[in-house]
Formats: C-alpha cells, structure tokens, sequence
C-alpha cells in the first residue's frame, strides 16, 4: 500500500481536510514494514483511519502502531519493539 506522493501536500493546502477523518481504503500488514514507510510519510496526521487485517473497523494511527508493537512483542521474546 503506497498513497500517492502528493496526498500530504494536498492535505496541507486544504486545511478543512484536518477536521475530517480521512480513510485509507487499502488494507495494512501487522507489520513494521506496512507501518514504517506509512508513518514516515503520514505520521503527523491524527486525522487518518486506517484499516488493518484482521480488523473490522477503521483505526487511529496511533491504534495501529500499538497493535504493531505488541504483535511484534508477542512473536518475537527475544526482542523488544519500543517507539522512538
């Protein structure tokens, strides 16, 4: 899943978009690879709901990256994801 590299720049000289929840229709990983390029690039916004698999509902990013963490944690014993 890649947004398009303008959807930021767009959101930016929109700024009524910041009052909407704006919904990411593809489905996401339960990974760090799904999550990493997504919050490098659209990490700032609070506003994007995304859906992950698994899921029945739209979640915050932030959501989405406790879910990464703890499903990493919990696979992985011998290492400790934490956020930087």
């Amino acid at each position: 899943m890649y947004l398009d590299d303008d959807m930021g720049e767009f959101i930016n000289n929109n700024p009524f978009l910041n009052e909407k929840q704006i919904m990411i229709g593809d489905e996401f990983e339960i990974s760090h690879e799904s999550l990493d390029p997504f919050i490098e690039k659209y990490g700032n916004y609070s506003n994007f709901r995304v859906l992950i698999d698994g899921n029945s509902r739209y979640v915050t990013i932030e959501e989405y990256m406790n879910t990464v963490f703890a499903m990493c944690n919990q696979t992985n014993k011998n290492s400790i994801w934490v956020r930087g």
